[in-house]
């Protein structure tokens, strides 16, 4: 005779409601999970996106050299490897030279980066989501790759060049 495990693994209270999810395991059988969930309870609700998201990740994925910063601060951020403003996001203000996320550069300069993040109502070490961390990372790897074609096409033009001399 075989006989089911009846397990409450957690109670959540959603406003006014409960809901229960149980366990319930036949000896022998795969685990299966049922959820008890009253109806006025909306679990797959869609969340409307916050004003300005799209715009805002436009700005995240765009290059670093769109913004209106002078040719030091630009240097500064080549010099770092950062390619978009989203990496500059990520990154960390404190002028401490062993942590790895410190961009580099004097307070003038760093104010003057940190200005124009704020006009796009961004700011360094900003918290973002996992979406748009991944959106930079590919956008970052599709950059890298294209340097390094570019340069692997200058080397092959200057061998061709020495050969031709």
């Amino acid at each position: 005779m075989k006989k089911k495990a009846d397990v409450v693994i957690r109670s959540k209270r959603v406003g006014e409601s409960e809901l229960h999810v149980t366990i319930k395991v036949p000896p022998g059988q795969q685990m299966k999970v049922f959820v008890e969930v009253p109806e006025e309870v909306q679990l797959f609700q869609s969340v409307p996106k916050a004003p300005g998201e799209s715009a805002r990740k436009k700005i995240l994925l765009s290059p670093v050299s769109e913004l209106q910063l002078s040719t030091r601060a630009k240097g500064i951020l080549r010099t770092a490897r950062l390619y978009l403003v989203g990496e500059v996001v990520l990154r960390n203000r404190k002028a401490d030279s062993y942590d790895p996320s410190y961009i580099g550069g004097g307070k003038k300069t760093l104010d003057e980066i940190e200005a124009e993040l704020q006009k796009h109502g961004l700011h360094f070490a900003m918290p973002l989501s996992r979406d748009l961390r991944n959106a930079i990372l590919r956008e970052r790897t599709a950059i890298e790759k294209e340097i390094e074609a570019k340069h692997a096409r200058e080397l092959r033009e200057k061998e061709r060049n020495k050969e031709s001399r």
